[in-house]
């Protein structure tokens, strides 16, 4: 049954050095599949205003199961004397869930001046709605008579006549067309656009990665920048999905029907979500392992590329 009030679970964070703490407000811990319901994200605090709170971070899934179908922006809100905190930071998260079944929502981690915070787990069930399969097929609503006004008696005339109908609009467009064609300007054909590969693009940039030992870079987060945005452009030109535009998840989810083999999706998998740990969850990957992505980087381009061999054509856009 769904609850009529706010359910609180609040998270204790770790207090070393601090005061603060974390909370967060499901407003139902019950729903019926589809429905969608929400959850607060707070961070209480009583330094100064202008410190920064480093934020959970979401994709369009809570889980695999949960869904977030939107979110406000985290806003700080002054606190008066009667709290024991200064400030509170927080954030309204929209969810549901398709799965029936009962689902822990993991916990939230919040960084503040360099001590970390979490938040508990959180239950969440989700019901199915039951049917009657004891009973038939039914209509929505009975079978009636309707009227047959005129106006609609003259637009099946029109149906049964349309040949005349379409005689007289081809004389009319054949007109139109002599008159804005006859004389028009001939124009110059453009440069042909040469077309390169998918391949070949991206090994000329993994090839200048490796050239540079790039991997050996201090910059991890630039390294992987170039490295996974080589593999996604690739994946753009070669499988004609928007990748530099999605999320590792829609990414795997879109080569589901592909002839990529299921080893190449688990490494392509892993190296954008490692990529995504470096850039979002400042996660610093060894040499070794920089240098083992690219490796892998090379391989998948040279297991996925056109068999056959192909040379850089003309665009046909470029083409008159």
């Amino acid at each position: 049954m769904k609850n009529l009030i706010y359910i609180l679970f609040f998270g204790l964070s770790f207090t070393s050095f601090s005061q603060d703490s974390v909370a967060v407000v499901l407003k139902d811990s019950t729903i019926r599949i589809g429905e969608q319901t929400q959850i607060q994200l707070q961070f209480f605090y009583t330094t100064i205003d202008s410190l920064e709170v480093e934020w959970p971070e979401f994709d369009n899934y809570l889980t695999n199961e949960v869904e977030i179908r939107d979110r406000s922006e985290v806003k700080t809100t002054p606190l008066d004397s009667t709290s024991d905190y200064n400030f509170l930071k927080q954030q309204t998260l929209l969810i549901t869930s398709f799965d029936p079944n009962q689902h822990i929502i993991p916990r939230f981690e919040f960084i503040h001046q360099d001590s970390t915070y979490l938040s508990n787990e959180l239950n969440f069930l989700v019901n199915t709605v039951e049917v009657d399969t004891t009973k038939g097929l039914t209509d929505i609503k009975p079978i009636y008579e309707v009227d047959y006004p005129v106006t609609e008696q003259l637009a099946d005339f029109s149906k049964d006549n349309w040949y005349w109908f379409l005689i007289i609009a081809l004389i009319i467009l054949i007109v139109i067309l002599y008159i804005k064609y006859k004389n028009r300007p001939i124009e110059e054909k453009p440069e042909p656009k040469i077309i390169i590969p998918a391949h070949i693009k991206a090994l000329e940039v993994l090839n200048e990665l490796k050239k540079n030992n790039a991997w050996e870079s201090d910059n991890k987060k630039q390294y992987y920048s170039k490295l996974t945005d080589a593999v996604r452009l690739y994946l753009e030109d070669r499988y004609k999905i928007q990748a530099l535009e999605k999320t590792t998840r829609e990414i795997i989810s879109e080569l589901k029907y592909t002839n990529i083999s299921v080893d190449d999706k688990y490494f392509l998998k892993e190296i954008l979500r490692q990529a995504d740990f470096v850039k979002f969850a400042k996660f610093t990957p060894s040499n070794d392992d920089g240098l083992n992505a690219l490796n892998k980087s090379f391989e998948f381009v040279d297991k996925t590329k056109e068999n056959q061999i192909v040379e850089p054509k003309i665009s046909d856009d470029n083409v008159a």
